[in-house]
């Protein structure tokens, strides 16, 4: 289980950054989607962008989880992952990038998953190891099950 004291440097940070203070725009979401759905960069800061989006996705996740969401948080959130969903899925079919835009949808799929969710199913219990991708997948092999 992640202990929130071992990740609260970290978190506090992350929240000074998007609150407005210097550099902030390194973990703005709608800057990382406008980059991602306007990809025109190289290959490597194509890597570097899908990279921080998964980074950025697993922050948020955690603090959804564990803190909750508001509706102001959720409005804000809402339209940019629908964007990134859609964008990340139509690109999983070109190979040169597939890995990086399956990372990108699927810890996409889990943020807003547990963005959606997170006052139905209360928060779970998210072991050291978590990989959000995988908890994606996950969350995407169920809903094609269940074809919703």
């Amino acid at each position: 289980m992640l202990n929130i004291k071992n990740i609260a440097g970290s978190l506090a940070c992350f929240i000074a950054l998007t609150t407005g203070n210097a550099n902030a725009n390194s973990f703005d979401y709608d800057t990382l989607n406008a980059q991602y759905v306007k990809h025109t960069a190289s290959i490597q800061q194509y890597k570097n962008i899908c990279q921080k989006l998964k980074e950025t996705n697993l922050i948020y996740f955690i603090l959804i989880n564990n803190l909750g969401i508001d509706d102001k948080l959720h409005r804000s959130l809402k339209k940019p992952i629908e964007k990134v969903l859609a964008e990340s899925k139509k690109r999983m079919r070109n190979a040169k990038t597939k890995k990086y835009d399956e990372m990108v949808y699927y810890s996409s799929l889990a943020l807003y998953t547990i963005m959606n969710t997170k006052e139905l199913i209360g928060g779970i219990t998210i072991p050291d190891d978590f990989n959000i991708v995988d908890f994606g997948r996950g969350i995407d092999k169920s809903q094609s099950v269940l074809n919703v």
